[in-house]
């Protein structure tokens, strides 16, 4: 950012760009250096990572539906008649784009409370109650295990609501003067609106697909994405016929039925999820787990654990060899029997 504003100074939107890139390039510089120092520069290039393209290929499929999905509306808009053809090759309509763009802005807080949450307390409980099932413990510890995923589940989903739904609530309160600020026209506040409350059902929305994914419903996901796709595709061509007052009515209209149908599929894995994890996935390991399983590198559900860098856990200890010459210890004579003399 600061490399974009003094960039742009001079150099105008070529600069800001250009300043764009620049911490692009360094953000991925400082995560590339900290992955080889922790896991060291690899030997030669492994390409075996594409055996998981042929594997899953509705991963793919998410992937692209997801991006596109973000961006149909913004290229049917781009190649109205209202919009226009930069840089030789990309649509764009201004207002419409940059009324998006400040609305997903203001879901950056929630996505990093998003991530913080996911990647720690969901993720622990998800793995106790999978540990549950593979260890074979009980019924009662299984079920109780399910309550405490379902308890983080609605816990991050109701904090979620309460920071985004805050924030949301605030802009669109107090959209013309935002507008104001970053030297918007007043003409796009309908527009931007309409890009806060769909920016915040495509937050949620984007959280319960993760959760999905990580119950490996791939298809399902698959089929949420694509709806959604569909739908933005389709509000955003009714709105252009609607009229100027009418614009991102279309994105919010999609991510509120995306919304919908996210939650109900959700819900329906989660009130059934010891039924569909018992009769319709295959659980790993054929053979009674031992407790090692856990913890041994490259066990049936073995955990990260480095042998180098600095997180690499130091090998056990040995016991000290007995010196040579050195008396051994009195060995105490057996109890008797009791009953016998």
């Amino acid at each position: 950012m600061a490399g974009g504003l003094l960039w742009g100074r001079s150099r105008g939107l070529v600069g800001y760009l250009n300043g764009f890139n620049l911490g692009q390039f360094c953000i991925f510089a400082i995560l590339s250096a900290k992955l080889l120092r922790e896991f060291g520069m690899p030997g030669r290039w492994d390409w075996s990572f594409t055996v998981y393209l042929r594997r899953f290929p509705s991963l793919i499929g998410i992937g692209v539906c997801y991006n596109l999905s973000i961006w149909v509306d913004k290229i049917i808009f781009g190649l109205s008649p209202y919009g226009r053809i930069t840089a030789e090759r990309f649509p764009t309509y201004n207002q419409y784009d940059s009324s998006l763009f400040l609305a997903f802005a203001t879901t950056i807080p929630a996505m990093a409370i998003f991530l913080a949450r996911t990647e720690t307390e969901f993720a622990v409980v998800y793995r106790r109650y999978y540990d549950d099932i593979f260890f074979r413990r009980s019924l009662n510890q299984i079920l109780a295990s399910k309550r405490a995923m379902v308890d983080v589940l609605t816990s991050s989903f109701l904090d979620l609501c309460k920071v985004q739904g805050l924030i949301t609530f605030g802009c669109v309160y107090f959209a013309d003067d935002l507008l104001a600020m970053v030297g918007l026209p007043y003409s796009q506040t309908g527009m931007f609106r309409y890009g806060l409350i769909g920016a915040f059902m495509q937050v949620m929305m984007l959280f319960i697909h993760v959760i999905l994914l990580y119950f490996d419903l791939r298809n399902a996901v698959l089929g949420l994405t694509f709806l959604f796709l569909a739908a933005n595709a389709l509000g955003a061509g009714v709105s252009l016929g609607l009229g100027f007052p009418y614009y991102g009515a279309g994105f919010a209209t999609a991510a509120l039925i995306g919304l919908a149908a996210s939650v109900t599929t959700l819900y329906l894995q989660v009130r059934d999820l010891e039924f569909i994890t018992f009769a319709k996935r295959k659980i790993v390991g054929q053979r009674s787990p031992r407790g090692s399983d856990r913890e041994r590198a490259g066990g049936l559900y073995g955990r990260y654990r480095p042998t180098k860098g600095p997180m690499a856990e130091p090998p056990p200890k040995k016991p000290a060899p007995a010196a040579q010459g050195a008396t051994p210890p009195a060995q105490q004579p057996p109890a008797p029997s009791p009953g016998k003399p």
